[in-house]
């Protein structure tokens, strides 16, 4: 990762830099002198912006990565300026760029700029094939739409990990997440099912894919129930995916990927499968009851079966880099509504054409998913809203989830100032990997951070500590932290020791 400090230029960002931006540019559109800026701009949000103002981004962003990659011999991945900061993506000619202000960490907004990509190139295929094959008019569309899936309807804290938008299982019964695990084993009955997950309200419920493949899958699904309750996907909040290192698994016989890699670990490990598939969409009408399924056509690339046996080399390329040397392969994304529930599998295309296969799934789950609908739509989501005791986030590397207390309240300022510091010792994380444990204060707060390779944890207990100025002494209430992170959070299902 590199960065760069820009203030001599600064002034040209001086009237956009409080926007979050994000475009994808060409350079082989402007090669001479005559050539126009605006040429090579593939895509940009917000849309709405001047094409002055595009093209002085644009123009000013590339000049500057050119040269100090040039200069650095290596690619830039990251522009720190005076209010504002760039993820930047390289390759053939292509620069993908998206802004955040400074407070946001560095490996979050660059995860979230790999999930952009990544997730365009598993429905669209490469990027330059894809400006052949479709419209700008048409792509454009669908970088907006990917781009107000990851960005739109989750926490602060969702957005810092950018882990997967999950429901609260605290006020569910154990028995109804068991019966969304039983409909998905039924499904997988069917040999031409590969793997299946069911959503509820945008939200995952039970899955058997690997998190990233997940994340790809809700983005119709979570984008529908959005404009249904009118939640706005504009501007970056903060920010989740991890990767697709698991597709492999799942196409080699569902074998258990090793997915153990450090959050941190963002350029080296995180991209190595996201290539595998790729997909066009469309949505059909298939019985009179008012349910609807929507089949996303995607393309799988053909797996190399030697590769479970070995592991992924710590230089393995973006999705992007590789996508388009080699073949792709046809699967179908099958979606199945009921209300607020949705039923996705990632089939295989003769699911389509087989009457028999899809009546054998239609009917072994539709009054199991009516039940399980009518549970959820009536389980009431609690109270949220008082602050307790004490404040916690654990975030599971391996599942891409997220537990905390934070959501569903409105943020205090005990609430801001946790997730301040669990932004910064986030990001001290990702960068050190020696670094297992930190503790962040200030003069009415104390928030303690540990790490493992499975998980993150992050503490605070609220009120004032006892003793909390001057240097750190045995005596200092912040270095009681751990002990009570570990017995308050057992009954949260976290275990620290």
């Amino acid at each position: 990762m590199f960065g760069l400090t820009a203030n001599c230029t600064s002034y040209v960002f001086h009237h956009i830099s409080k926007s979050s931006f994000f475009f994808l540019y060409d350079s082989s559109k402007v090669q001479e002198e005559g050539d126009l800026t605006r040429d090579g701009i593939y895509y940009f949000s917000p849309e709405d912006t001047p094409i002055d103002q595009q093209e002085l981004l644009c123009g000013q962003l590339a000049g500057v990565c050119r040269c100090v990659s040039e200069l650095s011999s290596s690619p830039v991945r990251l522009l720190h300026l005076r209010k504002s900061k760039y993820a930047v993506r390289m390759k053939d000619k292509f620069l993908w760029a998206l802004s955040c202000v400074v407070d946001i960490p560095d490996v979050s907004v660059c995860d979230l700029l790999d999930q952009l990509i990544a997730l365009f190139c598993f429905y669209n295929g490469p990027v330059r094939q894809s400006y052949q094959l479709y419209s700008k008019e048409e792509l454009a569309l669908r970088w907006a739409r990917y781009l107000c899936h990851l960005q739109g309807g989750s926490t602060e804290l969702h957005h810092i990990f950018s882990c997967l938008r999950t429901i609260d299982s605290t006020h569910i019964d154990p028995l109804l997440l068991l019966k969304a695990a039983l409909i998905l084993q039924a499904c997988q009955r069917c040999p031409l099912v590969l793997a299946g997950c069911i959503l509820y309200r945008g939200r995952v419920v039970s899955t058997q894919m690997p998190p990233a493949l997940t994340v790809k899958v809700m983005v119709y699904e979570t984008q529908t129930y959005s404009q249904v309750q009118s939640s706005s996907c504009n501007g970056l909040n903060s920010d989740q995916d991890i990767q697709s290192e698991e597709i492999k698994a799942l196409a080699n016989g569902y074998e258990q990927s090793n997915c153990l890699d450090n959050h941190s670990d963002l350029d080296n490990q995180i991209k190595s499968e996201e290539n595998k598939l790729d997909a066009n969409n469309h949505v059909t009408n298939k019985n009179g009851n008012g349910e609807t399924e929507e089949e996303a056509k995607t393309k799988s690339k053909q797996i190399n079966r030697k590769l479970k046996e070995k592991n992924e080399p710590t230089n393995t390329p973006s999705p992007h880099e590789t996508l388009a040397d080699t073949s792709l392969v046809p699967l179908v994304l099958y979606q199945h509504r009921v209300k607020g529930l949705v039923l996705a599998l990632l089939v295989e295309p003769e699911f389509i054409t087989d009457h028999s296969a899809r009546e054998e799934v239609h009917h072994s789950s539709l009054a199991s998913l009516n039940g399980l609908e009518a549970h959820l739509r009536n389980t009431s989501p609690g109270t949220p809203g008082l602050p307790g005791p004490y404040t916690f986030a654990h975030y599971d590397c391996i599942q891409n989830t997220l537990t905390t207390n934070v959501c569903g309240r409105s943020v205090g300022p005990q609430d801001q100032a946790f997730v301040k510091a669990t932004k910064l010792v986030h990001s001290h994380f990702s960068r050190l990997d020696t670094l297992q444990e930190a503790i962040v204060r200030n003069a009415s707060s104390a928030v303690y951070g540990t790490r493992t390779t499975a998980q993150e944890t992050y503490f605070l207990q609220q009120g004032t500590p006892v003793r909390n100025s001057g240097s750190p002494d045995p005596q200092d209430s912040a270095f009681s932290l751990p002990r009570k992170a570990r017995l308050r959070l057992l009954k949260h299902g976290v275990n620290l020791l």
